[in-house]
């Protein structure tokens, strides 16, 4: 099977209303698992009609609230995020720098990944490598703020962006691993399918819920 790089399309809208409609009647309890309170479920309810608005409604508070994670277990995460870096640089056409990336890091070197890619391209090179991770084109064009350079700018963009791909793999793992401790994965295999990470099986151990 050919890689997949779901995290792009993690908690997107699609992703969302996706998980809501096979989310039913046992809606309360899912969402005390997810660490809601008895008071925030009622604040859905009252504020929602419908079964699906309320679930949706609940879901999106629930994708911006804080990772129930054990951070000092993120290696797998870093492994995913940085094989989606590699996989849009060659097929964006940036197959040099993903070489050079291949070659002089690990995984695990996600900040000097992040050094390299900031403070050694040239400027052609960074745009190119912005838009292959889907940075947004305002972000790129954007003049350095508050005394910054422009790598050092670009450090800060890569930043951010690794923090929103590591908070949105680590949600996605904490939804499913509540769906899987309730024996519910199998009902919401038209999720899994599109967006499940490969190596999620045991997801189990390295979260903390």
């Amino acid at each position: 099977m050919a890689a997949r790089f779901p995290l792009f399309d993690i908690l997107d809208e699609e992703f969302i209303t996706t998980v809501g409609k096979n989310i039913g009647q046992e809606w309360k309890s899912l969402f005390i698992e997810l660490g809601f309170e008895d008071v925030d479920l009622h604040h859905f309810e009252y504020d929602n009609t419908g079964l699906l608005n309320i679930v949706l409604d609940g879901l999106h508070v629930w994708k911006k609230k804080p990772l129930i994670v054990d951070e000092r277990r993120n290696s797998k995460c870093i492994k995913e995020i940085f094989d989606l870096i590699i996989d849009r640089l060659r097929k964006n056409g940036c197959n040099t720098i993903a070489e050079d990336l291949l070659s002089k890091f690990s995984s695990s070197d996600i900040n000097k990944i992040i050094a390299y890619l900031s403070y050694y391209l040239t400027n052609d090179e960074r745009s190119l490598v912005l838009r292959s991770i889907r940075i947004p084109h305002e972000k790129i064009q954007s003049a350095p703020k508050q005394g910054q350079c422009l790598k050092e700018e670009t450090k800060t963009i890569l930043d951010n962006w690794y923090k929103d791909q590591h908070f949105k793999y680590w949600k996605c793992q904490e939804l499913f691993t509540v769906f899987r401790k309730r024996g519910e994965l199998s009902s919401i295999t038209n999720i899994t399918d599109k967006f499940l990470i490969s190596g999620m099986s045991n997801i189990s151990d390295r979260l903390i819920i």
